[in-house]
């Protein structure tokens, strides 16, 4: 129980309307009453909720309560979109990187700077959760003690930003070795984004933000012909 304490909602735009009465009732009478109980109890709690969606549009569209969002929006913080904070990218990657480093027994001790100023060319749909997606996968497929350009570019399989389109596909697992698992998720990478360039090695190279002779030699290795 969060009393006298602390209680986090996230993403309350999605909360059905038929609980929102429920948290309306806890928030005015300060009181709740336990599964299976038949007695009221007092709670002291103090309520944060994130929103990825404008509540008052949801308003407006009959799927979130007027009086609920007024009972909630006592103090609003209005948290910027990863894409129009590019500059924090560097300190949410090296943050990442040393909860992970516990978490896996890894020991990763950087993402170096290229690697970064790739990631600020991405535009981030999924914001801050698919950035540290992105940073435990590239910790899986990172060989050394650094995080490269090019353990990213694996890590986003598929993923290139052409104008305004992006393309997404997903790794798929299975019993291969990590190495072959990289050559194939690289290959994949370089087979996509040439498809999505009409098969301009100029444009591809600089959608993947490499050197064209680099292309060609990868090309080369993995057995990519156009």
């Amino acid at each position: 129980m969060a009393d006298k304490g602390t209680l986090f909602i996230d993403e309350i735009n999605n909360m059905p309307m038929s609980v929102q009465p429920k948290l309306l009732r806890v928030l005015q009478e300060r009181e709740i009453e336990r599964i299976g109980g038949n007695k009221d109890i007092s709670v002291d709690v103090r309520v944060i909720a994130a929103t990825n969606e404008d509540l008052q549009e949801l308003i407006y569209e009959n799927r979130f309560r007027e009086d609920l969002y007024y009972r909630l929006n006592v103090i609003e913080i209005e948290v910027p979109t990863l894409r129009a904070r590019l500059e924090d990218i560097e300190d949410l990657v090296t943050e990442k990187i040393k909860e992970l480093n516990i978490e896996l027994g890894a020991d990763v001790e950087r993402a170096t700077a290229p690697a970064v100023n790739f990631l600020k060319k991405y535009n981030w749909p999924g914001n801050v959760r698919q950035l540290h997606n992105v940073v435990e996968r590239a910790m899986n497929f990172s060989k050394g003690k650094e995080l490269t350009k090019e353990d990213f570019q694996v890590a986003m399989t598929g993923t290139c930003a052409v104008g305004e389109k992006t393309k997404t596909k997903m790794i798929q697992s299975g019993r291969s070795s990590i190495e072959e698992a990289r050559n194939n998720a690289e290959k994949q990478l370089i087979e996509d984004t040439l498809k999505m360039c009409g098969n301009n090695k100029t444009k591809t190279a600089e959608c993947l933000d490499i050197a064209r002779p680099l292309l060609y030699q990868k090309m080369k290795r993995l057995g990519i012909k156009t």
